[in-house]
């Protein structure tokens, strides 16, 4: 946990000197620590799909994976409902031209899009999930009530 609180700070508009912005995190229940620290995540290339249509769902009949973008988000809880009960929520360092802001059509999400695969490099590490409640039932982000993450595992690939 010392590494992840050197590199997460409080403020806002985090600035490191190796010029990553702001740390996104990225909820994910198929892919594991070192496959991720090895492979990164894998985006699609099919560059006619436009930011919006990768928010909505709405790929006009293209399969998923073909979008070129990786959502993320600024905010741990969302990260921790797209992981679901045993998946992992990872810390990306987000730097200058690598993301877009996600037109989220779904309010308090505070997505944001990496453009392209998100690169080994750029995971400074990971928490599994250890455990979820909800308030009423899995269909909504904000019905998370709390949840509590496993130790930091940190990505020996990951430069800062």
């Amino acid at each position: 946990d010392d590494v992840l609180k050197t590199v997460i700070k409080a403020e806002e508009n985090f600035v490191s000197k190796g010029g990553i912005q702001r740390v996104l995190r990225r909820g994910d229940n198929n892919v594991k620590p070192d496959e991720a620290f090895e492979k990164g995540f894998i985006a699609g290339d099919d560059y006619s799909i436009l930011p919006k249509e990768h928010v909505d769902s709405n790929l006009r009949n293209k399969p998923y994976s073909n979008s070129p973008f990786k959502s993320t988000s600024e905010d741990e809880r969302v990260a921790v409902f797209f992981a679901g009960d045993q998946g992992h929520v990872y810390y990306l360092a987000e730097t200058s031209g690598r993301t877009v802001p996600g037109p989220s059509s779904i309010e308090g999400m505070k997505e944001v899009l990496f453009k392209g695969t998100i690169k080994p490099e750029e995971i400074i590490g990971a928490r599994q999930i250890i455990s979820v409640k909800y308030q009423d039932s899995k269909d909504f982000i904000g019905l998370i009530s709390d949840f509590k993450l496993g130790d930091f595992i940190p990505n020996p690939r990951y430069k800062e």
